[in-house]
């Protein structure tokens, strides 16, 4: 087990590795993307890295995530500024098939 100074620190280097990856992206290609497709499936680690990175004064990213109708926003992500909330209607099998 590892304490709350190791796990800082562990937390802020993912970050800034992170920032760093997406940041050379972002040259390249315009501002990258983080997509979270289910946020009760990401580990918590994770996600508290990427709400770090994404809170980076000069953040070279954006998060987009999915989160089910009724789960609440994970603490890791609640200081983010929502720029827009879309609500999808659930796909039938055979959309889905489609995609």
């Amino acid at each position: 087990m590892i304490g709350a100074n190791s796990h800082n620190s562990i937390l802020r280097s993912v970050s800034d590795l992170v920032v760093a990856w997406l940041a050379g992206a972002s040259r390249e290609e315009g501002r990258s993307l983080v997509l979270i497709d289910d946020t009760t499936h990401i580990d918590r680690a994770s996600l508290e890295a990427i709400g770090l990175a994404a809170a980076s004064p000069s953040v070279p990213f954006a998060v987009v995530a999915r989160i089910d109708s009724g789960e609440a926003v994970p603490p890791s992500l609640g200081s983010l500024v929502v720029e827009a909330e879309v609500v999808l209607k659930t796909l039938m099998p055979h959309e889905t098939a489609a995609m």
